[in-house]
């Protein structure tokens, strides 16, 4: 329903490596501790052909090394390695820090180096893939409800103040050009705002970089509609065929991005309004849970009554309402979730209370 452009509208790479190899994508980081001084995380490793008793994975941070055996061999020839280390001494990934001098106040990133080591010939580094990390929790204080619907980075509270923001640049088109992204988010940062939301596909990486680097928090959204059309040659002609793939790529794709904290499975969507919508919401939150259980999901429903009525409104970890303000406090009453999330609440034909053409 959106225009994405044609053609190669973002950077395409050719990668060549040995026979052993750490799988593109194959890097998952989950910081389960911070405490201002250390930060404890869970390491995910998939290489392939390798054979687990000869190499060892070794992970470099901070000046810090640690080594780890391949654990787990899995189909193909593949290993798994799977780790939880303390990195002592490091900053977390806040949207605003303090400490930092520059006129944006840059959170603080880590190269984080992965090698695989090959104990039988001397330490031969067989491959290496380095990664940019943020070091950071996320808390929406789910389960505790009314009590404490705060949201808070590494134990810091923060207000979600954001835009609603297509992946194309306006006059200069849908080809990313990182430059003009980072203008596009750096006036977004002086005016105020603090996270985006993106628009119903994935996302650029060059986006996602820059949003980890300047601080902005950003909600990755995916799917404008399941299968009820909302034009004839929309997604939905795909859906059943390809929605659980593209869920799971849009995950692997970002989820070393400490500044998304949370995913949106839908714009919109028409099933909101029909019990099968509650069953399909509850199917694709299942698979990102599965994939990734430390970000929340959210959706933005724009028939809140009737997302209500069938059940939808209440799957989902955040309910989010596009527009219908005057009806937060009455969904906010009604649902079991202890907040609600204003996913999109105003547009050129809707700002402020004023309305004029």
């Amino acid at each position: 329903r959106w225009y994405p452009g044609a053609g190669l509208y973002r950077p395409v790479t050719l990668i060549t490596t040995g026979r052993e190899y750490i799988c593109p994508q194959g890097i998952s980081i989950e910081t389960t501790r911070y405490n201002w001084v250390d930060a404890t995380v869970k390491v995910t490793v998939l290489c392939d052909h390798c054979h687990g008793t000869n190499e060892v994975v070794r992970m470099s941070v901070a000046g810090q090394t640690f080594d780890f055996p391949l654990q787990k061999e899995i189909h193909g020839g593949g290993c798994i390695n799977q780790a939880v280390v303390t990195v002592k001494d490091v900053k977390g990934w806040f949207p605003e820090d303090p400490d930092n001098e520059d006129e944006n106040h840059r959170p603080t990133l880590y190269d984080i180096t992965f090698s695989i080591i090959d104990n039988n010939g001397l330490g031969k580094v067989l491959d290496s893939k380095t990664v940019k990390y943020g070091f950071r929790t996320i808390n929406y204080g789910l389960g505790y409800g009314r009590q404490n619907p705060s949201f808070s980075v590494n134990g810091c509270k923060y207000k979600i103040k954001g835009v609603c923001l297509h992946h194309y640049l306006g006059m200069l088109g849908a080809a990313v050009n990182k430059a003009a992204l980072e203008r596009q988010l750096v006036l977004l940062k002086s005016m105020g705002c603090n996270a985006i939301r993106t628009a119903h596909n994935m996302p650029s990486q060059w986006q996602m970089d820059l949003c980890d680097s300047l601080g902005i928090m950003v909600m990755a959204e995916s799917f404008d509609m399941w299968k009820y059309p909302k034009v004839k040659n929309g997604y939905a002609r795909f859906y059943d065929d390809w929605w659980r793939t593209d869920l799971i790529n849009l995950v692997k794709a970002n989820q070393l991005h400490p500044s998304i904290v949370m995913w949106s499975i839908g714009n919109e969507i028409p099933e909101q309004g029909s019990k099968e919508g509650n069953r399909m919401s509850r199917e694709i939150q299942n698979v990102m849970h599965f994939w990734d259980p430390t970000r929340p999901v959210t959706s933005g429903m724009d028939r809140i009554d009737n997302a209500i009525s069938t059940g939808f409104a209440q799957v989902l970890d955040i309910p989010g309402i596009n527009y219908r303000t005057h009806r937060y406090q009455a969904a906010y009453e009604r649902l079991r979730q202890g907040f609600i999330l204003g996913s999109e609440t105003a547009s050129t034909v809707s700002s402020r209370g004023v309305y004029k053409f």
